[in-house]
């Protein structure tokens, strides 16, 4: 005889969106506060992007810079926010200073994130 109580349930769309809305409601205030943190802070990259959309110069201390702040600043946010959604996905207490969260293991988001940049451009090439 099968034991239908260890079973889980088979994957849907319904059920995975009612799952986001259950857990988004949840945290909403402190997960809309780290979008917008997140959004504030890709505010450069976004002029820096556009401003080279438009011209089409190319300003090797303004790409550098650009690169810097990606790399050291931006880039851990975006772990410290995928770590948030994660505490949140698990029920755990989320805050929206756990977007700066990176910071605390801040080497290994910055050389796990240029692993990633050389694992897919040598994919690519």
């Amino acid at each position: 005889m099968i034991d239908n109580k260890n079973w889980l349930p088979i994957p849907n769309a319904g059920g995975a969106y009612s799952e986001a809305w259950k857990i988004m409601k949840a945290n909403f205030l402190e997960l809309f506060l780290i979008v917008i943190l997140l959004g504030l802070f890709s505010m450069p990259i976004w002029y820096y992007s556009r401003y080279i959309d438009y011209t089409g110069n190319f300003d090797f201390v303004s790409y550098m810079f650009w690169l810097a702040y990606t790399s050291l600043i931006y880039l851990p946010l975006i772990y410290g926010m995928l770590f948030a959604f994660l505490k949140a996905v698990r029920e755990e207490k989320v805050r929206a200073t756990d977007i700066f969260r990176a910071y605390n293991n801040f080497w290994n988001a910055v050389l796990g994130n240029i692993l990633v940049g050389t694992i897919v451009g040598l994919g690519f090439s």
